[in-house]
Parts: C-alpha cells; structure tokens; sequence
C-alpha cells in the first residue's frame, strides 16, 4: 500500500509541471494496472476457512464420557517470491477438545499436536479423512481447485486408528506439570485398567461449517488463561513439564493468532 501511495503521489506532483490530461491518463491506466493486479493476486493466492465437529468417547469404569467441539481451519496459498516459504499454509484454531474422566483426571485433544509424541494434529485431520478429491500422496490440497472441491463435502467418518488426534492426559485438571501424551492402545495400561479408548468422530455439516469455534476449555483448565498471557506477553511458547512441552496457542488459538 505504501508503494502504490507513493506512485499516486508522483504522479499528482508531475501534473504541477506537465499537461494534466496526460498525467490524468496516467494515472487512470495506473489504477486500472494496480487493481488488476491486486484482484490476480487474491485469486491466485486466495485463503478459505471451514470449521468441523470433532467427538471422542471415552468409557470410563464402565460409563461413557464425551467430548465434542468445533474447531475451525485456515487454508492460505503463499506467494512464491523472494523469501522462501511453504506453498500452502494450515492452521488451526478454536480450542482443544476436553473429556471429563472423573477421579482420573482428563483428556486434551490439542489443536496442534505435540511434534515428538504420536497423534494427528487437527489441522491436517479433515483433509486426512476426507482426501478423495485430491491425490493421496498429498497431505493437504495445493490448489484453489482442489480446496474448493474439499469445502464441498459434507458428512461424518469414525476415525481409524492412523488418523486419531494426539491425547494429553491430564491426571490432575489444575496441575500442567502432570501433563503427558497417551496412546489411545494406552488408556488401561497408563491411566487405569477401567479407562477405555472407544471411539473418535469427525463430521463436516452446514450447521457447524459457517457456526462458531467451540469455547469455554479456560474455564475448565484454571491454568490456562494465565499461561496464554504469560506466553503473549513474553513472546515463549512453551512450558516445560516434565518431557512433555506446552504450549498454550495449541490448545487455543484466535483465528488472527
């Protein structure tokens, strides 16, 4: 914008000196120019955003516990100049998902999943599971084309056990420093014997796709709001605990964020 405001500005000053029906041809053929080339732009690198509905049950000494949430997507294509950078960004936002597991504590379904643990991030997730409208040696579309066939599709699929989403179990809700990442295959053996992985759900439907992100998970982890203005404020990410890393933006995010 700052080099189009100077362009404008030279052009206005060169009508002080010269014939002003010229500068003002100009300066229509100027904009014309800087309005196709910004519209070009939008269109060859344009960015969508979708949300979906994420649900996981738990069994729990023989009753079933539930989490749910929607969760929101960004799809932007990046420009390919001078600095180099990823052809395509993903990235989540909303919060993480929560399931209550009584005496034993609960279980974080993360936006982005913890890098050195086992589990799909939910933003790769969707494309993951609904994939058959772009090849499958691709993780996630790389064109408009592709994106907008995607945003498409409708309906619900169990997830299988290669596409869960990461579990970090908490066995205490008001203490980060005991958080670890579980393996669904894991629940008996780490959590408790009682404690049953049973299945996880994902569904993209009109009602959620332009609905809001789900919210409130603050107010159930009483840790979590400091620790996001902590990280805001200071610019760090992360909190040690123990070998697993936090990091607050994961399991919370603004879509401007």
């Amino acid at each position: 914008m700052g080099v189009i405001a100077a362009a404008l500005f030279a052009l206005l000053l060169a009508a002080l000196f010269l014939n002003w029906r010229m500068v003002s041809v100009a300066l229509i053929a100027s904009i014309v120019v800087l309005a196709a080339v910004a519209i070009w732009y939008r269109w060859a690198h344009p960015t969508f955003v979708f949300h979906y509905r994420l649900s996981v049950e738990v069994e729990v000494d023989g009753d079933l516990h539930s989490g749910s949430g929607v969760v929101g997507v960004v799809w932007r294509r990046q420009p390919q100049f001078l600095i180099p950078v990823p052809e395509v960004l993903v990235r989540p936002y909303g919060q993480g998902i929560f399931v209550d597991l009584d005496q034993y504590g609960a279980l974080v379904i993360p936006l982005t999943a913890y890098p050195y643990a086992e589990g799909v991030g939910l933003d790769y997730l969707p494309f993951r599971v609904f994939r058959s409208n772009f090849p499958v040696d691709l993780q996630i579309p790389r064109t408009r084309q592709e994106m907008e066939g995607f945003l498409m599709l409708r309906g619900g699929v169990e997830l299988s056990a290669n596409n869960l989403p990461q579990f970090i179990w908490l066995s205490r809700v008001d203490d980060p420093d005991l958080a670890q990442v579980v393996r669904s295959q894991d629940f008996e053996r780490v959590i408790f014997t009682g404690v049953r992985f049973r299945n996880a759900r994902i569904e993209i439907s009109d009602q959620d796709f332009d609905g809001p992100v789900s919210s409130g998970l603050e107010n159930k982890l009483p840790w979590l709001s400091p620790m996001r203005l902590v990280q805001e404020n200071s610019g760090v990410r992360s909190k040690r605990a123990g070998e697993f890393f936090w990091n607050s933006f994961s399991i919370w995010r603004d879509i401007d964020d």
